[in-house]
Protein backbone atom coordinates (compact mmCIF):
# COMPACT_ATOMS: atom_id res chain seq x y z
CA UNK A 1 0.00 0.00 0.00
CA UNK A 2 2.82 2.42 0.78
CA UNK A 3 4.54 1.82 -2.58
CA UNK A 4 1.20 2.17 -4.33
CA UNK A 5 0.61 5.51 -2.67
CA UNK A 6 4.12 6.66 -3.57
CA UNK A 7 3.63 5.60 -7.19
CA UNK A 8 0.43 7.62 -7.62
CA UNK A 9 2.00 10.58 -5.85
CA UNK A 10 4.94 10.51 -8.30
CA UNK A 11 2.51 10.11 -11.19
CA UNK A 12 0.59 13.15 -9.99
CA UNK A 13 3.63 15.43 -10.00
CA UNK A 14 5.00 14.01 -13.26
CA UNK A 15 1.66 14.52 -15.03
CA UNK A 16 1.55 18.11 -13.79
CA UNK A 17 5.09 18.65 -15.10
CA UNK A 18 4.17 17.17 -18.49
CA UNK A 19 1.12 19.42 -18.73
CA UNK A 20 3.25 22.44 -17.88
CA UNK A 21 5.85 21.53 -20.53
CA UNK A 22 3.27 21.11 -23.30
CA UNK A 23 1.47 24.32 -22.36
CA UNK A 24 4.81 26.13 -22.36
CA UNK A 25 5.56 24.84 -25.88
CA UNK A 26 2.12 25.91 -27.12
CA UNK A 27 2.66 29.38 -25.66
CA UNK A 28 6.01 29.65 -27.48
CA UNK A 29 4.40 28.62 -30.77
CA UNK A 30 1.50 31.02 -30.25
CA UNK A 31 3.90 33.88 -29.53
CA UNK A 32 5.80 33.04 -32.70
CA UNK A 33 2.56 32.97 -34.68
CA UNK A 34 1.64 36.51 -33.60
CA UNK A 35 5.24 37.77 -33.98
CA UNK A 36 5.83 38.31 -30.27
CA UNK A 37 9.04 36.27 -30.42
CA UNK A 38 11.59 35.49 -33.11
CA UNK A 39 11.97 31.97 -34.59
CA UNK A 40 15.37 31.35 -33.00
CA UNK A 41 14.19 32.07 -29.44
CA UNK A 42 10.99 30.09 -29.94
CA UNK A 43 12.76 27.00 -31.30
CA UNK A 44 15.52 27.14 -28.68
CA UNK A 45 12.99 27.39 -25.82
CA UNK A 46 10.93 24.50 -27.17
CA UNK A 47 13.98 22.31 -27.87
CA UNK A 48 15.26 22.89 -24.32
CA UNK A 49 12.28 21.05 -22.80
CA UNK A 50 11.81 18.28 -25.38
CA UNK A 51 14.32 15.79 -23.91
CA UNK A 52 13.13 16.31 -20.28
CA UNK A 53 9.57 15.67 -21.49
CA UNK A 54 10.62 12.45 -23.21
CA UNK A 55 12.54 11.26 -20.13
CA UNK A 56 9.70 12.05 -17.70
CA UNK A 57 7.06 10.37 -19.84
CA UNK A 58 9.25 7.31 -20.48
CA UNK A 59 10.09 6.97 -16.78
CA UNK A 60 6.42 7.13 -15.86
CA UNK A 61 5.60 4.45 -18.44
CA UNK A 62 8.41 2.25 -17.07
CA UNK A 63 7.08 2.67 -13.52
CA UNK A 64 3.68 1.43 -14.62
CA UNK A 65 5.27 -1.56 -16.33
CA UNK A 66 7.41 -2.51 -13.31
CA UNK A 67 4.48 -2.20 -10.89
CA UNK A 68 2.15 -4.23 -13.14
CA UNK A 69 -0.30 -1.41 -13.79
CA UNK A 70 -1.15 -2.73 -17.22
CA UNK A 71 -3.98 -0.31 -17.95
CA UNK A 72 -1.83 2.75 -17.28
CA UNK A 73 1.06 1.19 -19.18
CA UNK A 74 -1.11 0.58 -22.24
CA UNK A 75 -2.32 4.19 -22.11
CA UNK A 76 1.17 5.70 -21.90
CA UNK A 77 2.94 3.23 -24.23
CA UNK A 78 1.70 4.77 -27.55
CA UNK A 79 3.04 8.20 -26.58
CA UNK A 80 6.34 6.63 -25.57
CA UNK A 81 6.51 4.87 -28.93
CA UNK A 82 5.82 8.18 -30.69
CA UNK A 83 8.62 9.89 -28.76
CA UNK A 84 11.07 7.08 -29.51
CA UNK A 85 10.14 7.22 -33.18
CA UNK A 86 10.76 10.98 -33.30
CA UNK A 87 14.08 10.58 -31.51
CA UNK A 88 15.27 7.80 -33.83
CA UNK A 89 14.41 9.88 -36.90
CA UNK A 90 16.03 12.99 -35.38
CA UNK A 91 12.75 14.86 -35.68
CA UNK A 92 12.24 15.63 -32.00
CA UNK A 93 13.88 19.08 -32.28
CA UNK A 94 12.33 21.98 -34.17
CA UNK A 95 14.50 23.37 -36.96
CA UNK A 96 14.69 27.14 -36.79
CA UNK A 97 14.71 27.40 -40.59
CA UNK A 98 11.50 25.36 -40.97
CA UNK A 99 9.56 26.45 -37.92
CA UNK A 100 7.12 28.63 -39.86
CA UNK A 101 6.38 25.86 -42.35
CA UNK A 102 5.81 23.31 -39.57
CA UNK A 103 4.00 25.66 -37.22
CA UNK A 104 0.47 24.32 -37.72
CA UNK A 105 1.58 20.70 -37.54
CA UNK A 106 3.62 21.28 -34.37
CA UNK A 107 0.67 22.99 -32.71
CA UNK A 108 -1.68 20.14 -33.62
CA UNK A 109 0.76 17.53 -32.29
CA UNK A 110 1.09 19.37 -29.02
CA UNK A 111 -2.67 19.90 -28.71
CA UNK A 112 -3.13 16.14 -29.03
CA UNK A 113 -0.48 15.54 -26.37
CA UNK A 114 -2.12 18.15 -24.17
CA UNK A 115 -5.43 16.27 -24.36
CA UNK A 116 -3.62 13.01 -23.58
CA UNK A 117 -1.77 14.48 -20.60
CA UNK A 118 -5.04 15.93 -19.29
CA UNK A 119 -6.64 12.50 -19.51
CA UNK A 120 -3.64 10.99 -17.74
CA UNK A 121 -3.83 13.66 -15.05
CA UNK A 122 -7.50 12.96 -14.29
CA UNK A 123 -6.91 9.20 -14.23
CA UNK A 124 -4.02 9.67 -11.80
CA UNK A 125 -6.13 11.90 -9.54
CA UNK A 126 -8.97 9.37 -9.57
CA UNK A 127 -6.64 6.47 -8.75
CA UNK A 128 -4.88 8.45 -6.03
CA UNK A 129 -8.13 9.46 -4.32
CA UNK A 130 -9.47 5.93 -4.63
CA UNK A 131 -6.35 4.55 -2.95
CA UNK A 132 -6.57 7.10 -0.13
CA UNK A 133 -10.23 6.24 0.51
CA UNK A 134 -9.39 2.52 0.48
CA UNK A 135 -6.58 3.05 2.98
CA UNK A 136 -8.87 5.12 5.20
CA UNK A 137 -11.54 2.42 5.35
CA UNK A 138 -8.88 -0.26 5.86
CA UNK A 139 -7.42 1.60 8.83
CA UNK A 140 -10.93 2.27 10.16
CA UNK A 141 -11.82 -1.42 9.96
CA UNK A 142 -8.55 -2.38 11.65
CA UNK A 143 -9.21 0.06 14.48
CA UNK A 144 -12.77 -1.23 14.82
CA UNK A 145 -11.63 -4.84 14.98
CA UNK A 146 -8.98 -3.95 17.57
CA UNK A 147 -11.62 -2.22 19.68
CA UNK A 148 -13.89 -5.27 19.42
CA UNK A 149 -11.04 -7.57 20.41
CA UNK A 150 -10.19 -5.38 23.40
CA UNK A 151 -13.85 -5.30 24.47
CA UNK A 152 -14.15 -9.08 24.15
CA UNK A 153 -10.92 -9.67 26.06
CA UNK A 154 -12.02 -7.20 28.73
CA UNK A 155 -15.37 -8.96 29.00
CA UNK A 156 -13.65 -12.33 29.28
CA UNK A 157 -11.32 -11.05 31.97
CA UNK A 158 -14.25 -9.57 33.89
CA UNK A 159 -16.19 -12.82 33.66
CA UNK A 160 -13.10 -14.74 34.80
CA UNK A 161 -12.64 -12.37 37.73
CA UNK A 162 -16.32 -12.72 38.61
CA UNK A 163 -16.01 -16.49 38.47
CA UNK A 164 -12.92 -16.39 40.68
CA UNK A 165 -14.77 -14.17 43.14
CA UNK A 166 -17.68 -16.61 43.26
CA UNK A 167 -15.30 -19.52 43.82
CA UNK A 168 -13.55 -17.61 46.61
CA UNK A 169 -16.93 -16.78 48.15
CA UNK A 170 -18.05 -20.42 48.01
CA UNK A 171 -14.75 -21.62 49.45
CA UNK A 172 -15.04 -19.11 52.24
CA UNK A 173 -18.56 -20.27 53.12
CA UNK A 174 -17.52 -23.89 52.94
CA UNK A 175 -14.62 -23.26 55.30
CA UNK A 176 -16.92 -21.28 57.59
CA UNK A 177 -19.50 -24.07 57.62
CA UNK A 178 -16.84 -26.67 58.31
CA UNK A 179 -15.49 -24.55 61.15
CA UNK A 180 -19.00 -24.14 62.52
CA UNK A 181 -19.64 -27.86 62.35
CA UNK A 182 -16.29 -28.50 64.04
CA UNK A 183 -17.17 -26.06 66.80
CA UNK A 184 -20.60 -27.66 67.18
CA UNK A 185 -19.11 -31.12 67.54
CA UNK A 186 -16.59 -29.80 70.05
CA UNK A 187 -19.38 -28.19 72.07
CA UNK A 188 -21.41 -31.39 72.03
CA UNK A 189 -18.41 -33.38 73.29
CA UNK A 190 -17.77 -30.90 76.09
CA UNK A 191 -21.44 -31.00 77.08
CA UNK A 192 -21.37 -34.80 77.16
CA UNK A 193 -18.24 -34.79 79.32
CA UNK A 194 -19.81 -32.29 81.72
CA UNK A 195 -22.90 -34.47 81.99
CA UNK A 196 -20.74 -37.48 82.80
CA UNK A 197 -18.92 -35.52 85.49
CA UNK A 198 -22.20 -34.48 87.05
CA UNK A 199 -23.46 -38.08 87.11
CA UNK A 200 -20.20 -39.22 88.71
CA UNK A 201 -20.50 -36.58 91.39
CA UNK A 202 -24.10 -37.59 92.04
CA UNK A 203 -23.16 -41.25 92.39
CA UNK A 204 -20.32 -40.33 94.69
CA UNK A 205 -22.64 -38.35 96.95
CA UNK A 206 -25.13 -41.21 97.11
CA UNK A 207 -22.44 -43.66 98.08
CA UNK A 208 -21.11 -41.37 100.79
CA UNK A 209 -24.56 -40.75 102.22
CA UNK A 210 -25.38 -44.44 102.42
Amino acid sequence: MTWELLLWLISFFVSIALLAVVIYQLICLSDLEIDCINPYDSSSRINAVVIPEFIAQGTLCAFYLMTWHWFMFLITAPVLYYHIKLYMKRQHFIDVTEIFRLLDGEKKHRMVKLAFYLLLFFIVIYSYLKLIITLFFFVYKQDGSNIKISIISCGKSMSCNHQFEREDYNNYHQSENSLFSHNSSANSVSMYSNQLKMELRRDTKNISSS
